[in-house]
C-alpha cells in the first residue's frame, strides 16, 4: 500500500526523515521533501509524517553512519549502477539521560571543523583550545557549560515528543491526555556526566607538554611553537624552508605567542 516507503522503492524518503529528524530542528519537519510525498499511493498525512519524525529523533545513542546500495524501481533517473544511501544507525541504544551519550553531545558541540575535540583533561585539570594554545579551565566553567548542554538537548526532546499526532479520545468528555515534560537537569545528573565526560576528554598523565594528541604530526611536538599565524616548525625556519602549518587542537601546549612570526628577525627578536 505505502509504495514509497519500501526498501526498493524509495529508501530516499526513509534516509530524509532520518537525516533530518537527527538534527536540532524537528520542527521544520513540514518542509521535508514534500515532493516525493506526492508520489507516495496514497500520500502520508501530515499527522503520520510527524509521526515518523517524533520517532526517528527520539532514537538517542552513539550514531554511526551505514552505507546501503540502493536502485528504487521507480526511480529511473537513478541510472543502471546502484546507488549508495548513508543512513545513520545507532551504535548502541542508550538512554536519553545516558551520561555517556550527554557527555558525547558536549564534546561533539566543541570541535574545530575537521573534528578535532577543543577540550581535554589531563593531570585532574580542565584544559581549552582557544584557538592559539590550551588554556587551564576552570572547573566551574565547565560545569556550567556542560549543563546548558544537557538542558538543550533534553529541551530538544521534549519538543520531538510533542511532535506526535495528537491521540484521539473515545470519550469526547475524557481528560485530555498530559504533554510529556522536559526532564530535569540534576546536581547528580551533571556529576554524573562530568564523570563520563573526563573519560571522553582524558589525556594521560604520562604525556607532557607539548605532545601530539591522537595520531603523531610530520615533526615531533617540541619542534614547533604556536604564533599567531599558525604553528612555526623552528628547524625548518632555520634552515630557510617552509615551516608553517595551520594551528590545531591535534598539538596539546599551553605555550602561544599572540603574534605572526614571518621570518628569521621575528625568532631571533624573541632571543
Amino acid at each position: 500500500m505505502w509504495d514509497c516507503f519500501h526498501p526498493q522503492h524509495d529508501i530516499e524518503a526513509i534516509f530524509c526523515l532520518s537525516q533530518f529528524s537527527y538534527s536540532s530542528k524537528p520542527a521544520c519537519g513540514k518542509a521535508v521533501r514534500p515532493e516525493w510525498n506526492e508520489t507516495c499511493q496514497p500520500p502520508w498525512e501530515e499527522k503520520d509524517l510527524r509521526k515518523k519524525l517524533r520517532d526517528a529523533a527520539a532514537e538517542v545513542g552513539t550514531q554511526l553512519s551505514l552505507g546501503f546500495p540502493v536502485r528504487p524501481s521507480n526511480r529511473p533517473d537513478f541510472g543502471e549502477e546502484a546507488t549508495q544511501v548513508n543512513l545513520p544507525v545507532l551504535a548502541s541504544h542508550e538512554a536519553a539521560d545516558d551520561p555517556h551519550r550527554l557527555a558525547q553531545l558536549y564534546v561533539n558541540a566543541n570541535r574545530t571543523e575537521d573534528g578535532v575535540g577543543k577540550r581535554r583533561f589531563w593531570n585532574g585539570d580542565w584544559y581549552r583550545w582557544e584557538g592559539l594554545a590550551y588554556r587551564q579551565a576552570a572547573d566551574v566553567g565547565i560545569d556550567a557549560e556542560l549543563t546548558r548542554t544537557i538542558k538543550e538537548e533534553f529541551d530538544r526532546l521534549n519538543l520531538v515528543e510533542r511532535l506526535g499526532p495528537v491521540i484521539q479520545q473515545a470519550d469526547a468528555q475524557a481528560e485530555r491526555v498530559r504533554e510529556p515534560r522536559t526532564r530535569k537537569v540534576t546536581i547528580s545528573l551533571v556529576k554524573n556526566v562530568i564523570q563520563a565526560l573526563k573519560s571522553e576528554c582524558f589525556v594521560s598523565s604520562e604525556k607532557s607538554t607539548p605532545c601530539w594528541l591522537d595520531e603523531e604530526g610530520s615533526f615531533p611536538a617540541n619542534e614547533f611553537l604556536a604564533a599567531g599565524n599558525g604553528l612555526v616548525h623552528l628547524p625548518s625556519l632555520l634552515e630557510g624552508r617552509d615551516y608553517l602549518q595551520p594551528l590545531t587542537p591535534r598539538l596539546f601546549t599551553t605555550l602561544g605567542l599572540n603574534y605572526d612570526i614571518t621570518g628569521m628577525q621575528d625568532y631571533l627578536w624573541l632571543g
